[in-house]
């Protein structure tokens, strides 16, 4: 029987989560002035960095990473960690993940008026 092991998952998934992290950037090089006023490489690594966290909360599906990504260029990076209602909200392990996920994103709308 073939085993993969959850470091060789990660190294195969690598390419589709630089291609997301790709499109994200434009994304949002797009749509907020922040961050098409970043350089097109420091862009790229935040949102790679952003995408990698996502994933290490267990995010899996492309759009809920997405908006993960969002919020954190919204609220900035390392909010799940920084603020006591994103934690809270990602350590509820009643929802699923990409309910967990709209209630980030409707608290940060909360947050950002």
């Amino acid at each position: 029987m073939l085993r993969i092991r959850r470091a060789q998952w990660v190294a195969l998934a690598r390419p589709a989560d630089d291609r997301l992290a790709e499109q994200l950037a434009a994304i949002a090089a797009r749509h907020w002035a922040e961050a098409a006023a970043l350089p097109a490489p420091a862009r790229l690594e935040r949102v790679r960095a952003a995408v990698d966290r996502a994933r290490a909360l267990g995010i899996d599906d492309d759009r809920d990473v997405g908006r993960f990504v969002m919020i954190d260029l919204a609220l900035g990076a390392g909010f799940e960690v920084e603020r006591a209602w994103a934690r809270a909200i990602l350590a509820d392990e009643r929802l699923p993940m990409g309910d967990r996920v709209a209630r980030l994103k409707a608290r940060a709308h909360g947050e950002l008026g």
